[in-house]
């Protein structure tokens, strides 16, 4: 499936809160980043090796890099966090 996935950060690490990224196929790539080894993002490595929890937050199927760029762009991602908002996740 690909699209966007947002990953919430507990506790947050440093500044980060969120990490959000796009994949051709997003079960792939959250499989990769929570193995915390090469393939994974340097900031989840960091943040799992900090010992925070990542879940898996949310999930925008068949949406592009262009959308991924403007909700980076944007800024703010807790307001598109289901968690943050209290909400139920994926």
């Amino acid at each position: 499936m690909e699209g966007l996935y947002l990953f919430h950060f507990t506790p947050r690490y440093g500044h980060a809160g969120h990490y959000l990224g796009w994949s051709k196929d997003i079960d792939r790539r959250c499989k990769e980043h929570l193995s915390g080894y090469q393939r994974s993002s340097p900031l989840i490595r960091a943040a799992l090796q900090a010992g925070c929890q990542l879940t898996l937050a949310r999930v925008w199927e068949g949406a592009d890099r262009n959308h991924e760029r403007r909700l980076k762009n944007r800024g703010g991602l807790a307001r598109q966090c289901p968690i943050c908002k209290g909400e139920k996740t994926c």
